[in-house]
């Protein structure tokens, strides 16, 4: 800012600036302003406060409550983090709040804000939702299927004559005032028929093009150097079909199982075999060190059966416990739990026996909470005996009806 000739520079002011020049330029082209901002000051700070009042921005965690929001920031009582929108986003929001500051980012000495927003009132309309990619029969940057689908679309369309029913139904329609059921049905079966062999296409596409599966790929000059000491002779491709290909791999799969199984047996007889060879070519005695080599292989071994012998198996869920209270308070970190539906949502303490209403997160009960009575108003809990000492009870449930009830 000096180098531009300002000798009094406020980074702030200018910041903001900044800000109302890029909101101009976006709401000139329709779109709505959602700012999320660490603001190092509060609400009605006077440069927030203009920003706000001339781009018509509200705080939408504070919308439409009576009380205010927690503090934001850890080493303060201020709150200092917003998120801001514009009458849009107001109107669309379901809920909003902000998490504790032990929830969510560890690291960070700030709360985390949070706001639910009614798609269809965003949106004005249905959204659209992707397809997982795993659903997809392939990939736009999978080059050879992309060329492949659109070569085989192109021959469908043309045995299909698809594209000169489109023109004539389309000349059919511009010549008449008002479409008929036999016009509007044509147009349906039409788009439908398109729309089945696209989906056909990529189907037999995806399915016949394995891709990875070519004859002319060599093998690596490393793997062929292995196989080589190894005294392994690679099959020839050209006498392997797919099918033969997947049952060797399923055979080589179930002997590295049994080789697994037997991994300290198998382990004793390799080291066995190395050893006579270095005795054998250098002179020297190789019992020693045999013997340890193949203690530690069988000790190895037999570590895996017994600790496959004391594991104990999966069993299926017998009871559970279901605290007899609905309200619980732990002092020390001053927060309420409230057992809800099978849950513990806590909630924070902002004064002195008073709890927020929102901003909850879900948490387990602490060992050090106490069961209290509480009187709740919209958006705040009084705990009426926060002197209370009484620890919480459980009822054993055993029934497995009564079990999926609370657990799902």
């Amino acid at each position: 800012m000096r180098e531009e000739g300002d000798k009094n520079p406020d980074p702030r002011n200018k910041i903001f600036e900044n800000m109302n020049d890029i909101l101009d330029e976006w709401m000139g082209k329709g779109f709505h302003p959602l700012v999320m901002i660490d603001s190092n000051s509060e609400i009605t700070e006077r440069n927030l406060n203009e920003f706000n009042e001339r781009n018509g921005l509200h705080d939408i965690i504070t919308s439409g409550r009576d009380t205010e929001a927690p503090p934001s920031y850890a080493r303060g009582r201020k709150r200092i983090d917003f998120l801001l929108g514009n009458d849009h986003f107001q109107r669309a929001v379901i809920n909003s709040g902000a998490l504790g500051l032990d929830d969510g980012l560890r690291a960070s000495d700030h709360t985390m804000q949070y706001m639910d927003l009614d798609e269809k009132l965003l949106f004005q309309d249905d959204t659209f939702t992707p397809m997982p990619g795993f659903h997809r029969e392939f990939k736009l940057h999978d080059v050879k299927r992309k060329t492949q689908f659109q070569e085989t679309l192109q021959k469908r369309y043309e045995h299909q004559n698809i594209a000169k029913r489109v023109n004539d139904l389309a000349t059919r329609m511009e010549n008449k005032i008002q479409l008929d059921e036999a016009d509007i049905k044509a147009y349906n079966d039409l788009d439908d028929e398109i729309v089945e062999l696209i989906l056909s296409t990529a189907k037999r596409i995806g399915r016949v093009d394995f891709g990875y599966q070519r004859n002319d790929i060599k093998y690596s000059d490393s793997l062929e150097t292995l196989a080589t000491e190894l005294d392994h002779q690679f099959p020839n491709r050209d006498d392997i079909d797919i099918r033969q290909a997947i049952a060797n791999v399923n055979d080589a799969w179930k002997a590295k199982r049994v080789i697994e199984k037997e991994d300290g047996e198998q382990r004793a007889k390799w080291l066995e075999k190395i050893c006579r060879e270095i005795a054998r070519e250098t002179g020297q005695d190789a019992d020693k060190t045999y013997r340890a080599m193949i203690q530690c292989a069988l000790s190895k071994g037999m570590f895996k059966r017994l600790k496959a012998i004391l594991k104990s198996e999966w069993a299926a869920l017998d009871y559970i416990e279901i605290p007899e209270d609905k309200c619980y308070l732990d002092k020390e970190l001053n927060e309420l739990y409230e057992f809800d539906n099978g849950i513990f949502v806590a909630h924070s303490g902002f004064e002195q026996d008073l709890y927020e209403g929102y901003g909850r997160s879900i948490k387990v009960l602490t060992k050090d909470a106490v069961v209290v009575e509480v009187e709740k108003s919209e958006d705040v809990i009084h705990v009426l005996n926060p002197e209370s000492i009484k620890a919480p009870t459980w009822t054993r449930v055993t029934k497995p009806e009564e079990m999926e009830s609370w657990l799902m």
